[in-house]
């Protein structure tokens, strides 16, 4: 039995359709997809948002350690402020 010529371009153009479906479901939508890339990539700037933020705190720390380590008053100051600390013969006020 021989395949007419239209039926093997049939059967052809059918496999090539089907071959074009599976890459685009792969491409897009498969484990290593382009939804994945567009997801890492979104977790990547997410991350580099962090990242910078992260640098500003080390910063404004970095700065904070330069203050103790040059101003005495400021290690006073961040004593009675923030340890609620108080020398010997200081008068303690409390707010409410």
């Amino acid at each position: 039995m021989r395949l007419s010529r239209q039926k093997k371009q049939l059967i052809a153009r059918v496999g090539f359709a089907a071959e074009v479906v599976v890459f685009c479901w792969v491409y897009f939508l498969g484990p290593q997809g382009m939804r994945t890339v567009w997801r890492m990539r979104k977790e990547n700037e997410l991350s580099h948002g962090g990242i910078q933020e992260l640098k500003k705190q080390i910063e404004h720390l970095e700065q904070e350690v330069g203050h103790w380590q040059q101003s005495v008053f400021y290690k006073e100051k961040f004593a009675r402020e923030k340890l609620q600390m108080a020398r010997s013969g200081d008068a303690v006020y409390i707010r409410e």
